[in-house]
């Protein structure tokens, strides 16, 4: 407990560090190679001599859980990253919108010009376009309709800008999308599946998003 303690504090710095924080594939392989030599010091330290035969059977289970956390997931997450466009196309073809963002562009021309409207479609847009299971993929098209839509109305464009991005993140970057990474990871380690965590944050993360677009509106 007290190494695993250690290692995390070194991580978190290595991490975070203000200057040569280390970022994307070198923090992946920093958590992977510490999780790895953590497994074989522990496993040496409960197994002895027979910590060969430990390490193998902490992998297989290993495998087993996230094989079972994530294969539900792996059908339906598919479906939604043909959402975006850059993943549509490398499925269906060059020129492919993406059917996420396609709806999110047709609703725009509805909610043009009325203040309650901009602000809850805008927010539906948002947690159209994180459903693709991201949370940050949709933030240039809520930018960009923001500011076609907010300065023909009229209203603050940097208000209706932000509501539209908190609500892309919330649903996409880990409360309603179940095959986003945190969703899943956060549902194995609290030992439930993604699915029933995503129905208890459903009421919680809507009514916070309808709050937030009675701010804005109250704002522009």
């Amino acid at each position: 407990v007290i190494l695993i303690g250690i290692a995390a504090l070194m991580i978190y710095r290595a991490l975070f560090m203000p200057d040569q924080a280390i970022r994307g594939g070198g923090a992946t392989a920093l958590l992977g190679g510490t999780a790895t030599v953590l497994l074989v010091l522990s496993s040496f330290a409960a197994h002895g001599h027979h910590a060969l035969d430990g390490i193998s059977n902490s992998i297989r289970e290993g495998f087993f859980f996230a094989i079972k956390i994530f294969a539900p997931i792996i059908p339906i997450a598919g479906f939604f990253l043909l959402g975006h466009p850059e993943h549509a196309e490398a499925v269906i073809g060059a020129g492919s919108a993406g059917f996420l963002f396609d709806i999110g562009h047709n609703i725009g021309h509805f909610i043009e010009g009325n203040v309650f409207l901009l602000a809850f479609g805008m927010a539906a847009i948002g947690l159209l376009t994180g459903m693709d299971g991201s949370g940050f993929s949709g933030l240039p098209l809520v930018g960009s309709l923001s500011g076609a839509l907010g300065t023909g109305a009229g209203v603050n464009v940097n208000v209706l800008a932000a509501l539209g991005q908190v609500a892309a993140i919330f649903a996409g970057g880990g409360t309603l999308a179940a095959w986003a990474f945190g969703v899943a990871a956060d549902a194995g380690i609290a030992g439930v599946s993604p699915a029933a965590l995503v129905r208890r944050n459903f009421v919680p993360v809507l009514s916070g998003i309808a709050v937030a677009a009675l701010l804005a509106i109250l704002l522009m």
